[in-house]
C-alpha cells in the first residue's frame, strides 16, 4: 500500500513540475507562443544577442544584450548592456502590436573582474507595430521592427525547443 502512495506521489510531482515549467508557453494561443533566440551577431568589437518570449495570454518579454571589450591590460573594460521589454502583444494578419508596460536599460561595466558601474534606467513605455513572418516549419521568426521610421531593423529568431 505504501509503495502505491509513493508511486502516485512521484507521478504527481512529475506532472506538477512539467505544468509549472512550461505553463507560460502551453497550451499555445497562437504560432508565436514560445521562446525565440537570435543568432549572436558580432560587428567590430560589439556582440549582440536578443531573446523574445511570447507567452500565453498574450504576455511578452524581450531582452536585448550587447557586449563590448575596450582597452588593454589594466585599463581593459568589459561593457554589458541590457534592454528589457515587458508587456503584451496582439496579432492582426501579418502585423504584431507590441504594448510595452515596462522598459529598462541596464549597463554593467567590469574592470579587472570587478564591477565599477551598474546603472539601471527606466525608459518611457510605448506601443510598437511590427511586421512579422513565421516560416512553414514554425522554427524561424522574422520581425521587422520600427517599420516606417529611419530606424527600421530586421531581426531573425530561432524557436527554442523544450527538452
Amino acid at each position: 500500500m505504501r509503495t502505491k502512495s509513493i508511486y502516485f506521489a512521484m507521478i504527481g510531482f512529475v506532472v506538477a513540475c512539467l505544468c509549472t515549467s512550461c505553463g507560460d508557453y502551453w497550451p499555445a494561443d497562437n504560432v508565436l507562443v514560445g521562446k525565440w533566440s537570435s543568432l549572436p551577431d558580432e560587428i567590430d568589437t560589439i556582440r549582440t544577442y536578443c531573446e523574445a518570449h511570447f507567452k500565453t495570454q498574450n504576455r511578452l518579454y524581450i531582452c536585448e544584450e550587447k557586449h563590448r571589450n575596450e582597452g588593454d591590460g589594466q585599463e581593459k573594460k568589459y561593457f554589458h548592456y541590457y534592454r528589457r521589454y515587458n508587456g503584451t502583444y496582439s496579432i492582426t494578419n501579418d502585423k504584431l502590436a507590441l504594448h510595452y508596460s515596462e522598459i529598462t536599460d541596464q549597463l554593467v561595466v567590469l574592470q579587472n573582474g570587478k564591477e565599477i558601474e551598474n546603472t539601471l534606467t527606466n525608459l518611457s513605455v510605448f506601443d510598437e507595430l511590427v511586421n512579422y513572418e513565421v516560416d512553414d516549419s514554425h522554427d524561424y521568426l522574422t520581425l521587422i521592427r520600427y517599420s516606417g521610421t529611419d530606424s527600421t531593423s530586421t531581426q531573425v529568431f530561432v524557436r527554442q525547443k523544450f527538452e
